[in-house]
Parts: C-alpha cells; sequence; structure tokens
C-alpha cells in the first residue's frame, strides 16, 4: 500500500518536474512547476510556483538533529526577515519542504498547527509543506531546489545556496531588487471628474524582456507601492489591464494626489514607460530644502524661485506655531543675507470647509507670516503677500470630492516666491 501511494503521488508531478532538470535551478533560471505535498492539515495538495509572488523555498528535514533540522527554521526566519527589510519587498510567499516519515511527520503536523515558529507578518504568507517521506518527490525536490532558493514574481531565480548562513552572504548581490520604493495612486476620469482607481492590479514590467518584476493592487484610494529594480537605467513600464475594473483612462499620480502622467491604451492594457524622473518626483513632490534651492539660485542667472513648504497650523487658526518658526527662520536668513532680494508670500488652504471662509483664513495665515518675518527685522517693504484660500487646488480634491487627508495637505500650503532685483 506504501508503495502504490507513492507511485501515485508522483503522478500527480506535472511532466515539467518528471523530466527534472539534471542540475539545481541556478540564478536567471526560470521554475514552472507544480508539486503535491501535504499540508499542515495532513491534505494531499498540489503548489504551484510560481504564483505572481516572491517566493523564498525553504528545504529542511524536521526530524532531523543536523542543521538541516529544526533548529533551521530560526536561520530561515533571519534571512526572511533581512530580506523584507533591505530589500523591501512587499509581498513574498515562504515555502517550506520537509521530508519526514513515521513519528516525525506526525510530530510535524503537531508542530506547525501549534508552534506557529515566524513572527506573523503581513507582508509574508507562510505556507507548510511535507513529502510524508515519498522517495521520488524527496529526490526530486532536493535536485532541484537548493537548501534556499530565491525566485521572482515571474518565476525567475534571483538567489540560491546550499546553506542559509551563505544565502545571507547571497543576499548582498540578489539582482532585480533596490531600495526604491515606488508610492503612487492611479486614478481615471469619469464624466470629467477624477477618481481613484481602486483594487485594480498593477504590473511592473522590463520592457526589453517582457520580463514582470511585481505584480500589486491598489487599495481603496487607488494607492500602491512597488520596489525598483537597481539596474535605474533600464526600460520599465507600468501596465493595467482594460478588464481589471474596466477603466477608460489610466492617470498615474502621486499618493498626495499630484498628477504625473497618462497612460496609453493598447489593444489589452493600459502602459506608462516610468523614468527616473517620474520616480524621482513621485517619492519627492516638492519637497526640497529652501536654503539649498536657494543657493542654487543665488548662483544662476533665473530671476525668480518659489519653493513651497507645507506649514503646519491649529485647524481655523493663522496663529505661527513652533514647527513652522523653523521653516520661517530660514526664510529670515536668506533674506538678511541678501537685501536686495524682494519675497513675495502666498497662501492656500484645502477645499474642506466654506469657500470664503477659507479665503478669509488663508489672508490671515499670509499675514501672519508676513508679520513674523518682519518681526525678525526684515523690512516690510520688501515682502508683499495674499491669500487665496482654495481657489488654486492642485488636485482632483475640489468640493464635495472624498479624498485622504495627505491628498487634501498637498493643497494646504504657503508658496515663497523670491525674485532678484
Amino acid at each position: 500500500m506504501y508503495r502504490f501511494k507513492s507511485i501515485l503521488l508522483v503522478l500527480f508531478l506535472v511532466p515539467l518536474l518528471l523530466c527534472a532538470q539534471k542540475k539545481p535551478f541556478k540564478v536567471g533560471d526560470r521554475v514552472n512547476i507544480s508539486v503535491d505535498c501535504y499540508n499542515e492539515a495532513d491534505s494531499k495538495t498540489a503548489t504551484l510556483i510560481p504564483d505572481n509572488k516572491y517566493t523564498l523555498v525553504f528545504n529542511y528535514n524536521w526530524g532531523a538533529k543536523d542543521r538541516d533540522g529544526k533548529d533551521s527554521i530560526a536561520k530561515i526566519e533571519t534571512a526572511l526577515t533581512r530580506i523584507l527589510d533591505l530589500y523591501k519587498i512587499s509581498n513574498i510567499r515562504l515555502i517550506c519542504f520537509s521530508y519526514d516519515k513515521g513519528d516525525n511527520y506526525e510530530q510535524w503536523l503537531q508542530y506547525v498547527k501549534t508552534a506557529k515558529p515566524f513572527k506573523t507578518r503581513k507582508e509574508v504568507k507562510i505556507e507548510w509543506y511535507n513529502t510524508n517521506d515519498y522517495a521520488e518527490v524527496n529526490k526530486t525536490l532536493r535536485k532541484i531546489f537548493n537548501k534556499v532558493t530565491l525566485i521572482g514574481p515571474d518565476g525567475k531565480v534571483m538567489a540560491e545556496s546550499d546553506a542559509v548562513l551563505g544565502f545571507e552572504n547571497e543576499m548582498k548581490a540578489i539582482p532585480g531588487i533596490a531600495n526604491t520604493k515606488l508610492k503612487a495612486k492611479l486614478l481615471t476620469d469619469s464624466s470629467g471628474v477624477r477618481i481613484p482607481l481602486v483594487k485594480t492590479a498593477v504590473s511592473f514590467i522590463y520592457e526589453a524582456k517582457a520580463d514582470t518584476f511585481a505584480i500589486t493592487k491598489t487599495d481603496e484610494f487607488g494607492d500602491f507601492e512597488l520596489t525598483m529594480p537597481e539596474n535605474e537605467n533600464s526600460n520599465y513600464e507600468l501596465m493595467v489591464m482594460h478588464n481589471d475594473n474596466r477603466p477608460v483612462s489610466v492617470i498615474l499620480a502621486a499618493q498626495n494626489g499630484a498628477e504625473i502622467a497618462t497612460f496609453s491604451k493598447g489593444a489589452k492594457s493600459f502602459k506608462y514607460k516610468l523614468l527616473k524622473a517620474d520616480v524621482n518626483r513621485l517619492n519627492e513632490i516638492e519637497t526640497k530644502d529652501i536654503t539649498l534651492a536657494f543657493s542654487n539660485f543665488k548662483k544662476s542667472t533665473v530671476n525668480e524661485l518659489r519653493v513651497i513648504e507645507y506649514i503646519v497650523y491649529s485647524l481655523g487658526k493663522s496663529s505661527i506655531e513652533k514647527p513652522a518658526e523653523a521653516v520661517l527662520n530660514k526664510v529670515v536668513t536668506i533674506m538678511k543675507e541678501n537685501p536686495k532680494v524682494r519675497l513675495e508670500i502666498t497662501s492656500h488652504t484645502d477645499s474642506q470647509g466654506d469657500d470664503a471662509t477659507n479665503l478669509a483664513l488663508s489672508e490671515k495665515r499670509n499675514q501672519a507670516v508676513i508679520a513674523y518675518i518682519v518681526a525678525k527685522g526684515i523690512k516690510k517693504n520688501r515682502i508683499t503677500g495674499v491669500g487665496k484660500g482654495e481657489t488654486m487646488i492642485r488636485n482632483r480634491c475640489h468640493n464635495n470630492v472624498e479624498c485622504l487627508d495627505k491628498e487634501h495637505e498637498y493643497n494646504r500650503r504657503t508658496e515663497f516666491n523670491f525674485s532678484k532685483e
């Protein structure tokens, strides 16, 4: 009966696995397999690799008393934590394959049901499988997977090692993963109104080879995050399929609502070629230091410089508080060191509340800023200013449009416009 079950289990392996390669998967190889093993519920199930997630395959033997045993689980958890923290992968699948039989298999079942040895992390989906010591499956898995193997969403092997410690060293050279996190939003046009494109799949593609580096979904606000590859000079595209919520258009924006570009519509999908400048703009929308910006402006032949600052006020108030003083003191220093420079200040509010009230509030705040600078010794005739309330909203968040606070915050700003005489 045991031999019959072994043969039956092997028959469930896909042909690709049956004619498995003679050597283990190496970096650059493609994985496309299905493996039948037992899960933590003691049920035989097929696991597919890849499945549009980063996948970390971990081979061990729970019942062993050497480095391949259950003690190695803690080591792979350390390696997993490093992957998440160092490379900022936001969606990873950890597959733990163990090779046990008899009492050891039963003990493994009890262990994974109750102990839950890995810390719970929302970025990680952990899957436990055991071959139950079916010899052919053991042989096949050990042949094609090393001790630790990292596989990309498209099935490409990114790193592998015959030891957890060796894998930790290999991680420094993993291709295709970098520290840059792309934070963006997808919008679509609905009868002339911008609305978030929610719960929509976004693919990140290496254009030259049509490789998919990552797939994610926008949340209920249209926001998403993706990790940029290391090779920033390559051509990358964002892709949204037509049949995903059936959008009529796709607009790329920063999460604060600042629009960046419009996707091109093809036969089956919307695509946008992502530039390095787009990545920089998405992650640092108008966050340049005012002192550094002025230093560069002073050396240039340009006559005007506009710098935007997000000055925080108490709700409905116009008084200058401590956080705002740090910004305004930089402005004062600039004005003192450059007596021939003039300054125009413009204050804006978001669209929340009454239009007339917001206009009056922005004017009060503008006058408070001017008064603070004058009180520090700058002549008033060098400064002009105006409050514009919500008359110059910079994103979709006009009256009666539901927006996140970070989108409203993008409109709550003070603009400092320096000019040379």
